[in-house]
C-alpha cells in the first residue's frame, strides 16, 4: 500500500523497500547513527516480498529458483552481516548495513526468506540471552547501544513481535524454541491483571 501511495519505493537490487524520508527519532531509524532525515531500506519489508512465493512452495525454506532464491541472494548479499552472525536492521542512504541485533530478523524466517543456514544462525541469535529474555524476545539486544528495556522500539518486549518470531520458528522446524516464546508471553500474560499484555 505503502509503494502505490508513493511513501516507499523499491530497492536498486538489493532487495530493498526503501522509506525515502523518514524522521531519524522514529522507530527504526531510532537505531542509526545520524540526525535529520536518513534514508532507510528496512529488512522486515523486503522479506515480506517473498512470501507470496515461498507459501506456495512444499517446502519454502529450500525453494531453489523464481523470485524467492533471487530475493535470498540479495538478501544474503546486502543485509546478512557476519559480524552479528544476523541481518542487519536496514540499509541507510549510503546502503552501508546498520549493524543492530533485533528482532526483526525474525521476521525473515516468518517469512521464508532465509536459506536453512541463515535461519539457524538467525534462530540462536534470537535465542541468546541478549535477545530472549525469558519473556519474550527484545526489539533490541542487550549491549547494543540504543539498548534501553522501556524504550518502544529499542529493546522492549512486543507480544506481536514475539508472535512472529515464533512462527518463523516453527516454520523452520524450530519447535522447541518457537515453544519457549510462546510460553514465555503466556508466563508474562498471568502475572498481568485480567492477562491483558501491553501493546
Amino acid at each position: 500500500e505503502l509503494v502505490h501511495e508513493g511513501a516507499v519505493d523499491v530497492g536498486e537490487g538489493d532487495a530493498g523497500v526503501e522509506l525515502a524520508r523518514l524522521d531519524a527519532g522514529e522507530q527504526q531509524a531510532d537505531l542509526v547513527a545520524g540526525d535529520g532525515e536518513v534514508e532507510l531500506a528496512v529488512v522486515v519489508l523486503e522479506a515480506g516480498d517473498a512470501d507470496a512465493e515461498s507459501l506456495r512452495a512444499e517446502q519454502p525454506q529450500e525453494v531453489g529458483g523464481g523470485e524467492l532464491a533471487a530475493l535470498q541472494a540479495a538478501l544474503d548479499e546486502h543485509f546478512w552481516c557476519e559480524a552479528i552472525n544476523t541481518y542487519a536492521l536496514a540499509l541507510d542512504g549510503a546502503k552501508r548495513a546498520c549493524r543492530v541485533r533485533t528482532s526483526n530478523a525474525g521476521h525473515v524466517l516468518f517469512c521464508g526468506a532465509a536459506s536453512e543456514d541463515k535461519a539457524m544462525r538467525v534462530a540462536r541469535g534470537l535465542m541468546a540471552p541478549e535477545l530472549f529474555s525469558g519473556w519474550g524476545v527484545r526489539t533490541v539486544a542487550v549491549g547494543e547501544s540504543r539498548y534501553n528495556p522501556m524504550s518502544y522500539h529499542n529493546g522492549t518486549v512486543w507480544p506481536h513481535d514475539c508472535s512472529i518470531v515464533a512462527a518463523g520458528l516453527a516454520r523452520y522446524g524450530m519447535r522447541e524454541s518457537a515453544g519457549r516464546v510462546l510460553t514465555s508471553l503466556f508466563d508474562a500474560a498471568s502475572g498481568l491483571p485480567e492477562f491483558r499484555m501491553p501493546e
